[in-house]
């Protein structure tokens, strides 16, 4: 199907395969809505990490698990959510 607008200064707005309409906020708000409905999760048990650990952190402000402070994946956990949450507003030192 083809559409077109009647008057030359009129804009229609689509993404992909989606309806077309005149505001392209509501396309916007609506592009990844039937993304979304495809995401399944799944959650299940898996092994343990090794070790003895006397402590794990935990982000005061999000409350994210960031995991044993003396295994080898928590300085990577730390840096991550310093990068996706606390870049912007403090320096990682602080």
């Amino acid at each position: 199907m083809r559409i077109t607008a009647t008057e030359p200064g009129i804009l229609l707005y689509q993404i992909g395969d989606g309806p077309a309409a005149l505001d392209r906020a509501a396309v916007e708000r609506n592009a990844f809505f039937a993304p979304r409905m495809n995401i399944t999760r799944k959650s299940g048990a898996g092994e343990p990490i090794k070790g003895n650990f006397s402590n794990v952190a935990r982000c005061r402000s999000t409350g994210t698990l960031l995991g044993p402070t003396n295994h080898h994946g928590y300085q990577p956990a730390l840096r991550k959510l310093y990068e996706e949450r606390f870049s912007r507003l403090i320096s990682f030192q602080e």
